[in-house]
């Protein structure tokens, strides 16, 4: 299978492009600005909203691994309404969280993390404004969950030393927004004609990346055995408050993909899997699993989410049998069509 990484955007990288959605949003604007003005006992037009295209639904697969306790958490809300009326006919919230040194960084995103990105998502008037305006609303997500942990964490005596990665997709219509830190990964399986793909959709966040030790080096933190000062493992987090002097830091890379008929799953998932699991590996167990559960008549009357959820809960054991030693937190968000 090959990597694929042209079909999506990186906005610290591109502009924008267009949605056919934004487009179509503009066209009804005008025609309506151009049209003549109600009269009072008239109501005005609602704006027409474009339908999204393709189905999903999510499944989940979790295990504890040697730790002492599951550190990890997530966010499944697939019908995730911000707005009244709507600016979307779909929007919908999914993370993965993996803690580290505790499981209240974990707890504390997923239980504040929607809330925050409601009440920046609903400044924004116009599905528009919200799109172009996406990168920095996602950076101040990330900025005030981490904030607010931060106080709450110093508010403790001893202060908490928890910290969360977090990979974060938001959906409108057919259009993922993915913000990420930390190294809990996301990736994409396309099924083309003549070959199979896989898109990374995130950016791990480890202090030997240049980047990433450029900037730890220069806050004067040290990078020792691939850790920053010899303890931490992921240069970007939620929390860890005695590392943000180091070099630490809660700003995600933002990522734009737009779904295809060709988009077959998306795997979002704590590195506790990807230690187990190349990109490749994990997307041949996923079909290894499908049609091994396809001979499992239990399982096939229950219907094709329950195929998914056995899916989702072998791949989560098989990486704890393979002794990746952490907790394991795996989504699988599937295209009905798949």
């Amino acid at each position: 299978m090959a990597k694929h990484k042209s079909s999506f955007s990186l906005y610290d990288d591109d502009d924008l492009e267009e949605e056919p959605v934004i487009k179509k949003a503009k066209e009804v604007a005008k025609s309506q600005a151009q049209g003549p003005s109600p009269s009072p006992s008239q109501k005005p037009k609602e704006v027409e909203i474009a339908e999204f295209k393709y189905e999903l639904f999510y499944v989940m697969g979790s295990r504890r691994g040697e730790r002492v306790e599951m550190e990890d958490d997530h966010i499944c809300l697939p019908k995730f309404v911000t707005h009244e009326p709507r600016i979307a006919s779909r929007t919908s919230l999914y993370s993965i969280l993996d803690g580290h040194g505790g499981a209240r960084a974990s707890t504390f995103c997923a239980t504040h993390l929607p809330n925050i990105l409601k009440k920046l998502v609903v400044q924004h008037k116009s599905l528009d404004s919200l799109e172009k305006g996406m990168k920095k609303l996602m950076t101040d997500m990330y900025k005030s969950v981490d904030t607010a942990f931060l106080k709450e964490a110093r508010s403790h005596k001893p202060a908490w030393k928890d910290g969360t990665t977090c990979t974060t997709l938001y959906l409108l219509n057919d259009v993922f927004y993915v913000a990420n830190i930390g190294d809990s990964k996301a990736i994409v399986f396309r099924q083309k004609t003549d070959k199979n793909v896989i898109v990374e959709l995130t950016e791990d966040h480890n202090p030997q990346k240049y980047e990433e030790r450029e900037r730890i080096e220069k806050a004067g933190g040290v990078v020792k055995n691939g850790r920053i000062d010899g303890v931490i493992e992921v240069s970007r987090s939620i929390g860890d408050g005695q590392f943000k002097t180091r070099g630490v830091t809660c700003t995600p890379h933002v990522k734009k993909f737009t779904l295809t008929a060709e988009d077959k799953f998306i795997i979002v998932a704590c590195d506790g899997l990807w230690k187990s699991f190349s990109n490749e590996d994990a997307v041949q167990f996923v079909l290894n699993s499908l049609k091994k559960s396809e001979e499992k008549e239990e399982v096939m009357e229950r219907g094709k989410r329950a195929q998914w959820e056995l899916v989702a809960s072998e791949m989560a054991a098989e990486a704890v049998r393979r002794r990746c030693g952490d907790n394991v937190s795996l989504l699988i968000l599937v295209l009905d069509s798949a």
